[in-house]
Parts: C-alpha cells; structure tokens; sequence
C-alpha cells in the first residue's frame, strides 16, 4: 500500500500525538512545538500564527503592561494600525486568557 504525502502527515502525527503521553514533559513540549509551528499553548489558548490575528497579539505585547492594558485602549490603538475593531476585542480577550490575567472585573 502506497500513502501519498498527506496520509503521511496524517499518521505521523496521530502516532506522535499518541506518543505525546508518555514523554518526558521537555520532550513533549518541544515536540508539540514542531508540530504547531513553534506556536505555545498557555491556559487552553494556543496563541496566533502568522496573520491578522497575530498583529493584534504583538501590538499587545508591546502595549504590555500586565492586566492594565484595557479593551478601550487596544481598540483605539488597533484603529490607528488599521486593525479590524471586532477582531482586536476578540484577540484581546484570548491574549488576556493566554497570558492568565484575570477577566473578571
């Protein structure tokens, strides 16, 4: 039986997704790394590849100031940079969830 280069894919990563369990923790995140493009995982929110997505991360983490960087003040911002307002409020709330600050207010 001959699998073409997507089945290939396909089984290499249920078998190393399989595998996953029984690594060693160091091993294991590196290895999940690999196979999401280098991108974490924190808190259940795996953050943005490449993208819209993630311009809004990175103007976030320049305006980085721990929990009081506000929802108002990333719209106002991603305005300026030309950042869709609806997208900016929703990669607010998983960069904050990412990063552990605490939503509730």
């Amino acid at each position: 039986m001959t699998l073409t280069n997507a089945q290939e894919k396909r089984l290499e990563m249920a078998i190393l997704d399989r595998l996953k369990h029984l690594m060693e923790p160091a091993v294991r995140e590196t290895m999940m790394e690999v196979l999401h493009g280098g991108r974490r995982t924190q808190n259940n929110i795996q953050e943005p590849g490449p993208g819209k997505c993630r311009d809004v991360w990175d103007m976030l983490d320049t305006m980085d100031n721990g929990p009081a960087v506000t929802l108002s003040a990333a719209v106002t911002l991603g305005l300026e940079k030309g950042f869709n307002p609806n997208n900016t409020r929703v990669e607010f709330y998983r960069w904050r969830a990412f990063n552990g600050y605490n939503l509730a207010h």
